[in-house]
């Protein structure tokens, strides 16, 4: 986003909500203490935290897709930025080189440009707007180990029928 301050931010964790019993995506300012709660869905969240734990799905996630995609046409996934909030809903952009090194910005879900950025060790940035509106939150310490068990019970406790047609 042009003539927006972009600041880098980490995947702190995926939390729970306790009221809506829907995943949340923390993302925290690099070297900071600025919060961006991102409410995402099941299937995002299994597919960041399969990536977060280290742990190899049994079928390639969309996002494993789109990584071996750009891979194998040549292209190169630079950054994923987060870019605005639109109506309540968070915009963000993941930007690619082309096999000739064109740049290219396409629009995408942060939950989606998260996912693809753990998996191909990009850099993730947040319009400091959202800090600014007050959409960011303040968290003392690191709440990583905090919401761990909560984190893995909401997980085993999905039951397939959550995912619809998506079987994992």
């Amino acid at each position: 986003m042009e003539g927006t301050l972009l600041i880098e931010v980490v995947v702190d964790a995926v939390a729970l909500d306790e009221k809506s019993e829907e995943p949340v995506l923390l993302l925290k300012e690099s070297g900071g203490s600025r919060v961006i709660p991102v409410w995402i869905g099941p299937l995002e969240a299994a597919s960041i935290l399969y990536v977060m734990e280290g742990v190899e799905p049994p079928r390639p996630f969309t996002h494993d897709l789109l990584k071996a995609v750009i891979e194998d046409l040549g292209g190169k996934a630079l950054q994923v930025d987060i870019d605005s909030l639109e109506e309540g809903v968070f915009c963000a952009s993941l930007h690619l080189s082309t096999s000739d090194g064109q740049v290219r910005v396409v629009d995408a879900r942060p939950s989606d440009g998260v996912a693809l950025a753990l998996r191909m060790g990009l850099p993730i940035y947040a319009s400091d707007n959202l800090f600014m509106e007050g959409v960011g939150l303040h968290l003392p310490g690191d709440i990583k180990e905090h919401d761990e068990e909560t984190i893995r019970e909401y997980l085993e406790s999905l039951d397939p029928k959550d995912f619809g047609k998506y079987k994992m």
